[in-house]
């Protein structure tokens, strides 16, 4: 064998051997199906948690001011019907840090004109009625008992952190399948890898139990949901329905798949989700399926569609279809019996929502058997940013159509940083001082905005002037 030969053998073993060592070295560092799932199921939940601050249909500069708030909202609001015109104007001033709130608005209704003052202090809400009442008149309040520094600065977005986990720790070899799927998202075909993953009954109550596990674990979160829980239950403990959660584990089913979650992925992009839930019945097995599809659309655009589907029926349907970086077209369709369409427009500065709705006339008036579609909703709702964190201008039209025609019209002018003007409360009595004119024309303005203070003013009085309350 010649030099040249031994040389050229020898060069092609080093290439093999160097080919070898690179291919061994790939395949080390390759991620397994179940380690792609977990980190594209990882960035579907940080898009969750980071929507508040991501999202342009949220004014962004709104997102950047401070939680407690000094406002002034400037308002011209009337709503006018076939029977009756009703207007508002006026002023209404805020400031959440130290619970304070003032407000002098005009209101003018069946030809009746009042204007009126309230504020609210010290727990204490006063009110009085211009040219009616001879004083003002207060009844303690709590409004902001639920809120204090403390709970504000508990952080709830860990829960979907505890989700998270819960969720990756049930997803095994067995149960986590993946595929080549292609799938039609918009007008195009798309070719994406399928992932699939089935989880039985035992499994959902396992990654509830994970979750409440870690809720215990977090004291301060924990003590919150309880009072919460506690308070909206009326005294049921979250303790006693976690704890059911053991007897649950013993009856759940381990062999049929219960949920199945399927996610869709573009190369890295995840650009459609899916949760399907079976139910069983005696003799068929119902599926639900709820679809989320987020991808650039073939103009480069962002588009968003919400679907959710019984038996293969689509019951409900929303699609928000990019058509540049700030504006979107919006259907919403329910049963093919109720639609919206309209447009949204939204940046940093500005956020514009022109809708129209439409229904059977059947749905809309109980003398008609016609199917023909009808208007029975047209809203037009503009947000502008004047000077940033500091002015906005509102303005709202809202029509709906029915047994009775009504519109809403709303110009608002929405400052931030005004103080609270100090208002003299000094000459004021409790409610049950009120006069019966007094209680009449209270009676007439907010009978049914201020129950509790009514109800304490009907049991103070003894029943007194029942019939003039209620």
């Amino acid at each position: 064998m010649g030099r040249k030969v031994k040389k050229i053998l020898i060069g092609l073993f080093v290439i093999i051997g160097v080919i070898a060592i690179s291919v061994g070295v790939v395949l080390m560092l390759q991620q397994s199906d179940r380690e792609i799932f977990t980190e594209s199921f990882k960035k579907n939940f940080n898009s969750i948690k980071n929507i508040q601050k991501d999202n342009d249909f949220v004014l962004g500069s709104i997102s950047d001011l401070k939680e407690d708030l000094k406002v002034k909202l400037s308002t011209d609001t009337s709503i006018e019907s076939l029977l009756d015109t009703a207007s508002i104007k006026g002023d209404f001033y805020l400031d959440s840090y130290a619970q304070k709130l003032y407000t002098t608005f005009d209101v003018e209704s069946n030809l009746e004109k009042y204007s009126i003052e309230a504020v609210l202090k010290d727990s204490k809400l006063y009110h009085m009625i211009k040219d009616v009442y001879s004083k003002y008149y207060y009844t303690e309040v709590d409004l902001f008992s639920d809120t204090n520094n403390d709970e504000v600065n508990i952080d709830f977005t860990v829960v979907f952190d505890y989700l998270e986990e819960a969720i990756i720790d049930c997803v095994t070899d067995d149960n986590l399948t993946v595929e080549d799927k292609k799938i039609t998202l918009g007008d195009e075909t798309v070719n994406t890898k399928k992932y699939t993953v089935d989880f039985t009954q035992k499994d959902v109550v396992n990654i509830l139990k994970s979750i409440a596990s870690k809720l215990k674990n977090n004291k301060e979160l924990y003590d919150y949901l309880s009072t919460l829980f506690t308070t909206s239950t009326n005294g049921e403990s979250l303790d006693e329905y976690i704890s059911m959660l053991d007897d649950m584990l013993k009856d759940s089913d381990d062999t049929d798949t219960f949920i199945s979650y399927v996610m869709y992925l573009d190369g890295e992009d995840v650009v459609s989700n899916e949760v399907a839930i079976n139910i069983k019945s005696e003799e068929n097995t119902v599926t639900l399926r709820f679809t989320i599809n987020s991808y650039e659309n073939k103009s480069g655009y962002n588009n968003f569609e919400i679907y959710l589907s019984a038996m293969g029926i689509k019951v409900f349907s929303f699609e928000l279809l990019g058509t540049s970086d700030t504006k979107y077209d919006i259907s919403m369709n329910i049963l093919n019996s109720l639609s919206i369409e309209g447009t949204l427009e939204s940046s940093s500065s500005k956020f514009n929502l022109v809708l129209e709705g439409n229904m059977p006339e059947s749905a809309l008036d109980d003398s008609s058997s016609s199917a023909e579609l009808k208007e029975f909703l047209s809203l037009d709702l503009l947000v502008e940013e004047v000077t940033k964190n500091e002015e906005y201008n509102i303005n709202l039209i809202l029509k709906l159509s029915g047994d009775e025609d009504i519109q809403f019209s709303s110009t608002n002018k929405l400052l931030i940083g005004e103080e609270v003007p100090d208002i003299d409360v000094s000459d004021s009595a409790d409610m049950v001082e009120m006069t019966d004119a007094e209680i009449e024309a209270f009676n007439k303005l907010f009978g049914n905005f201020i129950d509790n203070g009514l109800t304490d003013l009907e049991d103070s009085m003894g029943g007194i002037g029942k019939d003039l309350l209620f």
